[in-house]
């Protein structure tokens, strides 16, 4: 686009109303990243007849050093399969990262009601507390209750996604444009509930050495105003990356993130909550700083062959908040989790192997009105892992990690499988692992009056299984399953001592056998067909499985045609989708909740996207059947509604 119709672009920008979902500083940051992102970019007359002139020319390269490059060849394939590719995530409709998980293979996602409330991810059919995230290689930190919430994760900071195969790891990657042109992505989204949400991409390279992306989501939504005391959501999430390179493989990078969202709700969810009356605000925050050096090197002598670093080490601090309300009165509680720490990372390639080496050293301090972790902790972590390919078709790969806190001691993690090659495309394999999770301060420290007793002899609980799969890809399959069989020990239950509650370790293991299937065919005409299907065998009802189905999957179909060249295209879908039986506790102040049963949940979808080059229009039908369903008592699933958006890569 030429720069004088950027610049009326901007200044139209700059002109208009400011839309009801957005608040005075989201447009502000709105308007500096435009100015940004214009700025610099605008050629002149000559620049314009220069390059008309040289259109055919080939432009020089930055004069850099050259990144060292390793052969493919020699690379051992690591124990990581990627789930989602940058390409690949263009094409799904969602309306938060919660959402985007969902589609991932193997995953479920459980929600504690609608926009900005808890959202849980389960993986592999396990419970939500063995589910970890990375972002970018740093450890996604958990609430004051263990669990991988889902809601302040930037969903503009997910460009990829893959399985990190030793420990289940799901890594949440932040590609590095391509800097040789401009980055602008913008996506608008219209939902239920008068929801709005705004998601926005910018690149820019300053100098041959230096560029940075920014991105963020600005959403609101009315709430289900039809229900008493669940009220409003904002949110705004902003993920930013800079990078320095030295050259030779070198770079200095800097991460920030910040995510905040608040919503009213009227039924607790955590123990915390119980201290309101029944309506209260619920807020939470997390913010981040990441300051990295890196080597790396490209897998071939291609310029767009991706990079991979071959050491890097990084220093980082994490702020999460979580606060709670009551409507128009004081601020009464406040928990705070505060984690700052080092790590470094390193890897050994080698023809047909590959070790690596990972340390890392966290400091912890947690502040509360009812917790008390006794001062500072310190968490610490060794792990190395190690891969060989035994001739062109079988490899086999290993993985062990020692962790050791201050307040739980030492304990451990490993992994062991074997990978056989069939047909070129199926990867069959076999595993066995064991890891374990440590309690947090909502488990073992918190003591609430009336509600809930802390139990400092609370111990790390422990997961041994053994896993038989088979994954595999190719021009119209893509393939993921898996069988897994083992225990759980030490498990977290709540027993009652007194008039309250305790979290407790179970003196009997638990067994559990899990199944996963992720299947899609493509045709030639340009449709496909997809079945997702995750679940346990055994029903559950304790703490760790509280609110998670039982199983949940879905099957869908869709057609894709293009015309004037690929210029225009559509893509109609249509979408069925089950939520499994489930148990849901009912918080009352002393003694056990009252266990509910829900009875399995049916959904019809249809979705229409229409194309026009680099920009989409889509309208997304959910729930045509109108189920009349509840997320918890008192939060019912949404009835029947329309969702309407439009992404512009304006350009990419």
């Amino acid at each position: 686009m030429p720069g004088s119709t950027l610049q009326s672009l901007f200044i139209k920008l700059s002109r208009c109303k400011i839309p009801k979902f957005m608040n005075f500083s989201g447009y502000i940051v709105l308007l500096l990243a435009a100015a940004w992102t214009v700025q610099g970019q605008t050629p002149t007359a000559a620049d314009t007849l220069q390059s008309s002139a040289d259109s055919t020319a080939v432009q020089p390269a930055p004069v850099l050093a050259p990144r060292p490059v390793i052969p493919q060849a020699e690379w051992y394939t690591p124990a990581e399969q990627v789930l989602f590719s940058r390409e690949e995530l263009r094409e799904e409709i969602f309306e938060d990262s919660a959402e985007l998980l969902s589609h991932v293979p193997g995953s479920m996602v459980f929600r504690g009601g609608d926009a900005g409330l808890p959202a849980l991810l389960s993986y592999a059919a396990a419970p939500a507390r063995f589910t970890r995230l990375r972002l970018d290689g740093l450890d996604w930190p958990v609430g004051l209750y263990g669990q991988t919430g889902m809601t302040p994760v930037p969903e503009t900071a997910i460009d990829g996604i893959a399985l990190q195969g030793p420990m289940d790891i799901l890594q949440l990657r932040s590609e590095w444009p391509d800097m040789r042109r401009m980055l602008v992505v913008s996506e608008y989204v219209r939902g239920p509930y008068g929801g709005d949400g705004l998601r926005l991409r910018f690149s820019r390279k300053f100098s041959p050495r230096l560029d940075a992306y920014w991105s963020g989501t600005i959403a609101e939504n009315d709430g289900q105003a039809e229900v008493e005391s669940r009220g409003p959501y904002t949110g705004d999430r902003v993920y930013g990356r800079m990078r320095y390179a030295f050259g030779a493989g070198r770079e200095l990078r800097y991460r920030y993130l910040k995510s905040r969202n608040e919503t009213t709700a009227g039924a607790a969810w955590t123990f915390d909550e119980l201290r309101t009356s029944g309506a209260f605000l619920r807020k939470e925050s997390r913010s981040m700083h990441a300051l990295e050096f890196a080597a790396t090197a490209a897998q071939d002598s291609s310029e767009t062959a991706p990079a991979r670093d071959l050491w890097s080490i990084r220093l980082y601090s994490w702020d999460v908040r979580e606060e709670l309300r009551e409507k128009a009165e004081q601020l009464f509680v406040r928990n705070r989790l505060l984690r700052s720490g080092v790590q470094g990372e390193k890897v050994f390639p080698g023809r047909n192997w590959q070790t690596s080496l990972r340390a890392r050293l966290e400091w912890q301090r947690f502040y509360g009105p009812a917790i008390d972790t006794e001062g500072d902790l310190f968490d610490s972590e060794l792990s190395a892992g190690a891969g060989r390919n035994l001739g062109s078709e079988t490899r086999l790969s290993a993985v062990g990690s020692l962790r050791r806190s201050s307040r739980f001691g030492n304990y451990g993690e490993a992994r062991l499988s074997l990978t056989r090659t069939i047909a070129g495309i199926f990867n069959a394999y076999a595993a066995t692992a064991m890891d374990s999770r440590v309690p947090e301060p909502g488990e073992y420290a918190n003591a609430i009056p009336g509600v809930l007793a802390g139990n400092d002899s609370l111990n790390p609980m422990g997961r041994t299984y053994s896993e038989l799969g088979l994954t595999g890809e190719g021009k119209r399959l893509r393939l993921v399953a898996r069988v897994r069989h083992g225990r759980l020990y030490d498990e977290f239950i709540l027993s009652p001592v007194d008039t309250v509650v305790m979290f407790t370790n179970s003196p009997q293991a638990r067994t559990f056998t899990t199944a996963s299937l992720f299947l899609e065919l493509g045709s030639r005409w340009g449709g496909r067909v997809l079945i997702q299907a995750d679940g346990r065998v055994q029903k559950a009802t304790e703490y760790l499985y509280w609110y998670q189905p039982r199983y949940a999957g879905r099957v869908e179909t869709s057609l894709s045609r293009t015309v004037f060249g690929g210029d225009l295209g559509f893509d109609v879908l249509v979408r069925g989708r089950v939520l499994g039986d489930r148990s849901v506790p009912v918080f009352e102040r002393g003694g056990l909740p009252e266990m509910l049963a829900y009875q399995p949940v049916y959904f019809l979808d249809a979705e229409l996207r229409l194309y026009f080059r680099d920009a989409m229009l889509f309208i997304n039908v959910q729930n045509i059947l109108q189920t009349q369903a509840e997320w918890r008592p008192g939060y019912p699933m949404r009835p029947f509604y329309i969702r309407t958006g439009v992404y512009w890569a304006l350009w990419d």
